[in-house]
């Protein structure tokens, strides 16, 4: 079975790629800050889990 994709199909793929690649880029950039805050917080949010349960 041979594998012949039309040209505009591969594009649409590469475009796909390049896209997760980017999104993946960008989330690996907004994680670190967002874990810092989280951390910064934790004590907040064990007393408020505390309060909650």
């Amino acid at each position: 079975m041979e594998h012949k994709y039309p040209k505009e199909e591969r594009k649409f793929d590469f475009k796909t790629v390049a896209i997760l690649i980017l999104s993946l880029v960008v989330f690996a950039w907004l994680v670190p800050p967002v874990y810092t805050v989280f951390k910064d917080f934790e004590f907040e949010i064990s007393v408020l889990l505390e309060i909650v349960l």
